[in-house]
C-alpha cells in the first residue's frame, strides 16, 4: 500500500492563495480592458484609412497626480521612471503634473519641480481635502486650495515670471458643491476631477461617478450641480479623467460633432510604479507604457497639456 501524506491547508496558506487568486483576477481584468481598448483604437484607425474617420481633433492629456500614499520612495523612484517613459514617447512639454503640497513638494522636492518646469510641462494644483469636505467647512477648503496654489505659483515664477495656475484636481473623489464654489471664487478655469464610471469610498462615504457615462466629453461646469453640464458657457470647464491602467474612454461614443474637439485625460501616480517595499513595480510600468502606446495610435490625435486642451475646447464652444 502506498501511503500518501495529506497536507492540510493552514489559514495562512488559504490567505496567500486567496491573495494570488485576487491578483490573477485583477491582471486578467486589466488585460481584457486593454484588449478591448486596442480593438477600439484599431477600428478607429481602419475607419480613418477608409476616409470615414472623424474630422475633429482628439487631444490627449497625460496627467500625473503627485501623491505617495505611504509607499516608500514613491516620488524619488517613480518620478524618474515617468520622465524616462515620457521622453521615449516625445512628451516633453506636453504633460500636466498635479502637485499635492501636503507632501511639501516646494520644500522637499524642489529639484523634481525644477525638472518638470525645465521640460516645459505644466504644474497645477492637486488637493486631498477629504476631511475638510466631510466637515463641510468652506473657509478651510478655500484657504487650503488658495495656499497650495500660491506656493506652487511662487515657486514656478522663480523660473517663469508670469506663471499662472489654471487647473485643479481633487483627490480620491473628495468633491462637494462648496469645493467647486471655492474653485470658482479663486478664479480657476479648469477642473479635472470627475471620473466617469468609477466610485470611491471616502471616509466611509461612497462618492460615485458611475452615473457619469464613459462617453462624457468636456463640459461647462455648474459649481452648484457640478455633474450636470451647463447649457451656457461658465467660468469653469470640467475635463473628465480616466485611470491610466484600467479606465479607458469609449472613443466611438464621443463622435458627436458638437463635442469636438474630443479630450482624453489620462491619470497616473508615481506610487503606481513603486511597490510597498520600495522596489520598482515592473508589471505596472510595462502596463503603463502599453497604455501610452495605445493612446499614440488614436487617429488624428495630439498630446497636449490639460490647459491647452481646455482652451481649445472652450474656444470651440464659446
Amino acid at each position: 500500500m502506498i501511503m500518501v501524506a495529506r497536507r492540510y491547508m493552514s489559514s495562512s496558506d488559504i490567505y496567500r492563495r486567496g491573495n494570488k487568486l485576487k491578483l490573477v483576477w485583477k491582471a486578467t481584468n486589466l488585460l481584457f480592458r486593454h484588449a478591448l481598448f486596442l480593438l477600439e483604437v484599431l477600428l478607429e484607425k481602419a475607419m480613418a484609412r477608409l476616409g470615414k474617420g472623424r474630422d475633429g481633433k482628439v487631444y490627449i492629456c497625460i496627467t500625473v497626480d503627485g501623491d505617495a500614499h505611504g509607499i516608500p520612495n514613491a516620488l524619488e523612484k517613480g518620478m524618474p521612471l515617468l520622465f524616462k517613459i515620457f521622453d521615449r514617447n516625445g512628451l516633453s512639454g506636453k504633460v500636466t503634473w498635479f502637485i499635492n503640497e501636503r507632501y511639501d513638494w516646494t520644500g522637499t522636492y524642489p529639484h523634481l519641480l525644477q525638472q518638470i518646469l525645465y521640460r516645459g510641462d505644466r504644474l497645477e494644483v492637486h488637493c486631498h481635502i477629504e476631511s475638510l469636505i466631510a466637515r463641510d467647512d468652506f473657509v478651510q477648503i478655500y484657504d487650503e486650495i488658495a495656499r497650495d496654489r500660491q506656493k506652487i505659483e511662487s515657486f514656478s515664477r522663480r523660473y517663469l515670471p508670469n506663471y499662472r495656475i489654471s487647473c485643479f484636481r481633487s483627490g480620491s473623489g473628495d468633491r462637494s458643491v462648496k469645493m467647486m464654489q471655492a474653485l470658482e471664487e479663486l478664479g480657476f478655469s479648469y477642473d479635472s476631477s470627475i471620473t466617469p464610471g468609477e466610485s470611491f469610498d471616502v471616509y466611509g462615504k461612497m462618492i460615485s461617478d458611475k452615473d457619469v457615462p464613459r462617453s462624457r466629453n468636456c463640459y461647462f461646469l455648474r459649481p452648484e450641480e457640478y455633474k450636470v453640464p451647463s447649457n451656457k458657457p461658465t467660468q469653469i470647464v470640467e475635463l473628465p479623467v480616466y485611470n491610466a491602467l484600467y479606465g479607458t474612454p469609449r472613443l466611438r461614443e464621443k463622435e458627436k460633432e458638437s463635442d469636438y474637439p474630443i479630450v482624453i485625460t489620462n491619470l497616473i501616480h508615481p506610487y503606481n510604479l513603486v511597490k510597498k517595499n520600495g522596489e520598482i513595480n515592473k508589471p505596472v510600468k510595462l502596463a503603463y507604457e502599453w497604455v501610452v502606446a495605445l493612446l499614440r495610435m488614436i487617429p488624428n490625435s495630439e498630446f497636449v497639456t490639460l490647459l491647452q486642451a481646455g482652451e481649445a475646447w472652450r474656444k470651440s464652444h464659446s
